[in-house]
């Protein structure tokens, strides 16, 4: 059963693994890995070539929501030059 996961933050294989533990081939998966990672995607009627009944369960369980920002550091001098970073990671998440 889908319960409150957010779905930005899962892999390719844990987003195959949800739509295969919703009746939907693996594919679908990466259809909603595409969705989220490489069109960058917020919400589930813009995954237009997703079936109506799964984006609607999606919907209804899930969310898509933004990676959350760790650290925010000042920028350092490396050989004379200034760089600057952000570390990223992902919430807990419970299955």
């Amino acid at each position: 059963m889908l319960t409150g996961i957010d779905l930005k933050g899962l892999s390719l294989e844990e987003m195959e693994q949800l739509a295969a533990d919703q009746g939907e081939p693996t594919y679908r998966g990466r259809q909603l890995f595409h969705w989220i990672y490489g069109r960058g995607a917020r919400t589930f009627t813009a995954m237009t070539d997703l079936p109506t009944a799964f984006r609607t369960r999606l919907a209804e369980h899930t969310s898509v929501g933004a990676l959350a920002l760790l650290a925010r550091e000042s920028p350092a001098t490396v050989h004379g030059n200034t760089c600057s970073a952000a570390r990223m990671g992902e919430r807990s998440r419970r299955y």
